[in-house]
C-alpha cells in the first residue's frame, strides 16, 4: 500500500514539473511576441513623423517599405485633398504587424499639421 501511494505522488510530482515545464517555456515566447508587438506600433507611429516631413517637404508619398530600427514601414494616403491628407503606416517587426492612421491639414502658410492630436488604431 505505502509503495502504491509512494507511486502516486511520483505521478503527481512528476506532472506538476512537466506543467512548469512547459509554462517556462511558453513564458520568454508571450514576451518576446508582447516586445515585437510594441516595437512594430511604434514603427508604425514614426511612419506619420515620416509622412508628416514628406508632405511638408513636398516629396511624394509612395507604399515603399521603409527599414526603421528592427522593423519596417509602409506608409499609403488613403484620402486626399489639396488640404487634406489621410495617412495610414503599417509597421512590422518580424510577424508582429500594427498599423496606425491620422489625417494632416494644410494651413495658411503651406505647413502641414496633425488633425488630431491622437493617432487611430486599425
Amino acid at each position: 500500500m505505502t509503495l502504491l501511494a509512494a507511486m502516486a505522488a511520483l505521478v503527481l510530482l512528476s506532472t506538476i514539473t512537466l506543467a512548469f515545464l512547459a509554462l517556462a517555456t511558453t513564458e520568454p515566447q508571450i514576451a518576446n511576441n508582447l516586445l515585437r508587438g510594441e516595437q512594430a506600433f511604434y514603427v508604425a507611429e514614426s511612419g506619420l513623423e515620416i509622412a508628416l516631413t514628406l508632405l511638408n517637404t513636398g516629396q511624394p508619398i509612395d507604399d515603399t517599405p521603409r527599414p526603421i530600427g528592427a522593423g519596417t514601414v509602409t506608409i499609403t494616403v488613403d484620402t486626399a485633398t489639396p488640404d487634406h491628407v489621410r495617412v495610414l503606416a503599417r509597421g512590422q517587426v518580424g510577424l508582429a504587424v500594427r498599423r496606425v492612421a491620422n489625417s494632416f491639414e494644410r494651413d495658411a502658410e503651406g505647413r502641414w499639421h496633425p488633425l488630431a492630436q491622437f493617432t487611430e488604431h486599425y
